[in-house]
This record gives C-alpha cells, sequence and structure tokens, in this order.
C-alpha cells in the first residue's frame, strides 16, 4: 500500500512538472512572439518617425521655396508700379495718357519704391478730377 501510494505521488509529481514544463513552454512561445511583436511595432515607428522628419524637412524646403517665390513676385509688383515720373516706357506712356484723356484721376497703390535714388510715382499727390471739390 505503502508503495502505490509512493507510486501515486511519483505520478502526481511527474504529471506536475509535465504541466509546469508546458505551461514554460508556452509561457516562452508567448514571450518570442511579444518580443518579436515588440520589435516589429518598434522598427514601424522607427520607419514612421524617419518618413515624417524627411517629409517635414521637405515642407519646410517648399515653405522656404515659396516665401522665397512670394518675395521674388511682391518686388516684381512694386518694380511694376513704381514708375517715376521719367519713365518713358510704352506702357507707361499710355497709362499716362489714358488717365488724362479720361480724367480718371487713378492712382496706383501706395508701395514702397525699390529705387530709392528717384521718387516713386505713388509718392505724388492724387490727381481730382475737374468739377470737384
Amino acid at each position: 500500500m505503502r508503495e502505490e501510494l509512493l507510486e501515486a505521488e511519483a505520478r502526481d509529481q511527474q504529471e506536475a512538472v509535465g504541466q509546469a514544463m508546458e505551461d514554460l513552454k508556452e509561457s516562452q512561445a508567448r514571450e518570442a512572439a511579444l518580443t518579436l511583436q515588440v520589435r516589429e511595432l518598434h522598427d514601424s515607428i522607427q520607419r514612421q518617425s524617419e518618413e515624417f522628419s524627411f517629409r517635414e524637412e521637405m515642407l519646410r524646403k517648399d515653405i522656404g521655396e515659396l516665401e522665397r517665390r512670394y518675395q521674388a513676385a511682391e518686388q516684381r509688383h512694386e518694380v511694376f508700379w513704381c514708375f517715376d515720373r521719367f519713365c518713358k516706357g510704352p506702357f507707361a506712356h499710355k497709362f499716362d495718357s489714358l488717365c488724362r484723356n479720361y480724367h480718371l484721376g487713378y492712382q496706383t497703390p501706395r508701395v514702397r519704391c525699390l529705387d530709392r535714388s528717384r521718387p516713386c510715382r505713388n509718392s505724388l499727390p492724387r490727381r481730382r478730377k475737374p468739377g470737384l471739390v
């Protein structure tokens, strides 16, 4: 009887050890799977971070380019509208004659003149239509 009891305890211990070994293998498999998943997520986050950094840099370059283009366009606009009174260009002549002939009293928009050595046309007093006080 004692031998049967010892055999039963030995079987129980073997079953417990076997169950513990299975649990250990399952937990090691889960650990390996989770470790792999964490590495993949880390790599994915790192790739996204690099992509976002690259995209941010490209957008900063685009913003810089757009600012340069805007400033160039603004300068072209100022040069276009910044006629001085001695301007001999055909467009300026035509524009001035139209304004005088039709008594338009048009004044170009106030912008700063790029050429500071000559007075800007915009700094001249505004012409009034005849007959108006």
